[in-house]
Order: C-alpha cells, then structure tokens, then sequence
C-alpha cells in the first residue's frame, strides 16, 4: 500500500493535437523511442520529436489516445499499456467505449497482447495503432491509473479494478488440464 495513489484520475479533453507514431531515435549514443501525443500548448505525452505538420493526416472525430502499448514485453503490457485504460472498467465513461482508440506501438498487436486488451472488452475494431503522423481535432486523454516513470511506483484504485476485470473475465475461458513450462537452455521444469 505504500505505492497506493489515492487521488481521483481523470480524463481531459485536448483539440488540435498531432499524434506521433513510434519511431526510433538515435540521441548520440542512447537509442529512444519516440512517439506520442503533441497537445496544442507544445508540450505532449511520450518522447515527442520534430515533424511537418503539413504531412499529417486530419482526423476530425472525437478519439481517445492511450500511449504505447507494447505487443513485446508481458511486464509492459500489464502495467504501462494498460496505464489509461482504467477507464473501461468504470461505468461512469461508458460513453467514451464506442470512440477509436489509438495506440502507439513498434508492431501491431496481435496475438496475447491483443487478447489480453480484447479481456477488458475492448473490441479489436476500436483499436487503432498510430502509423502515420495525425493531426486530431479532439482527443480524450485518460490520467495513468498505474505510474512507474515517476521516482516511487505508484498505482490506483482504478488499476486494482482493471485488473480485476481481466481476471473476472479469463475465468470463463476454459483451461487446459494440463500445464507443462521449460525455460529455453535451462534444466529447470515446473509440470502442473
């Protein structure tokens, strides 16, 4: 409970922003990810970085941007792509589950990344990865309910209710009987 935010999360209207997909970034000797949301005021969500506005595509109904979603690391996508998301586990924004959701990732998702997301119910069709540069006329953009960027680790209630939703829902998928995992080049087996 240490890590526990109790504070409210919100979500914020923005207008003319630029949505920025994935790109890799050589800064000298460090190697980023770039890509993110660039709000009107020029400050943004993620590693933004130079563009044309003028080669953008315009996208004039209301969206909803979550940031990165990793479709390569199972760590990432149970904390920081599920960061704003909290909200599909909250009747009070109902509304916004028939809005495109954009993501920014190095791949499309597929595979259990995107069945994991699909368990909180959100529909493949909803889901957008940002490929091209996109300027939006309107963007709902969630607080993160799960925070690990900051100096402590902090999460939410809202994270706890994400989570459970997942964990809710894989309980009425059926199981196999049998489980049997190997670590690649190790002895070590654990058989269920």
């Amino acid at each position: 409970m240490d890590y526990f935010n109790p504070l409210p999360l919100h979500i914020v209207h923005h207008q003319d922003c630029y949505g920025l997909p994935y790109k890799p970034i050589n800064k000298g000797d460090i190697n980023i990810v770039g890509g993110g949301l660039r709000l009107a005021c020029s400050s943004g969500v993620g590693t933004l970085y130079d563009f044309d506005e003028q080669n953008s595509i315009e996208i004039t109904e209301d969206i909803i941007f979550v940031g990165h979603i990793s479709s390569v690391c199972w760590g990432h996508t149970i904390t920081d792509s599920t960061a704003r998301l909290w909200w599909v586990a909250n009747n009070k924004h109902a509304k916004l589950r028939i809005l495109p959701i954009f993501y920014i990732s190095e791949t499309p998702l597929c595979g259990n990344y995107l069945e994991f997301i699909k368990l909180l119910g959100i529909p493949e069709n909803h889901l957008h990865r940002l490929v091209d540069i996109t300027h939006f006329h309107s963007v709902y953009l969630p607080d993160v309910c799960f925070d690990n960027h900051r100096v402590s680790l902090k999460f939410s209630k809202e994270y706890v209710s994400l989570i459970n939703k997942v964990l809710n829902h894989r309980s009425k998928i059926p199981l196999p009987k049998k489980i049997f995992l190997v670590k690649k080049n190790s002895r070590r087996q654990i058989c269920s």
